[in-house]
């Protein structure tokens, strides 16, 4: 017999659609952090806005001097960090 104020089993219904649709949002906003998160830092740490370049392939050489190598090992760090706290956040602190 269910006690008065018990949720019972009506209750645990709803858990498992929320926590699919939570993590399904988690991980289809997760590529656009990446994103922005990249280009934020990049114009904090460079001063300069972020290049796009549509004609250049992936497969391109790197002509890349020093100090962009060093920008983006410095952008790489900042960003994985933040990324970390960000997921750790999402975990949990659900909203």
């Amino acid at each position: 017999m269910n006690r008065p104020g018990s949720v019972g089993m009506k209750g645990l219904y709803l858990v498992e659609p929320v926590v699919a649709v939570y993590a399904f949002a988690i991980f289809m906003v997760y590529p656009l952090v990446q994103q922005y998160v990249y280009r934020r830092l990049w114009q904090q740490i460079t001063n300069t806005s972020y290049p796009v370049m549509d004609t250049s392939s992936q497969c391109d050489t790197n002509h890349s001097s020093n100090l962009s190598s060093q920008y983006e090992v410095s952008l790489q760090s900042c960003k994985s960090l933040f990324l970390y706290v960000f997921v750790s956040f999402c975990i949990c602190y659900p909203v």
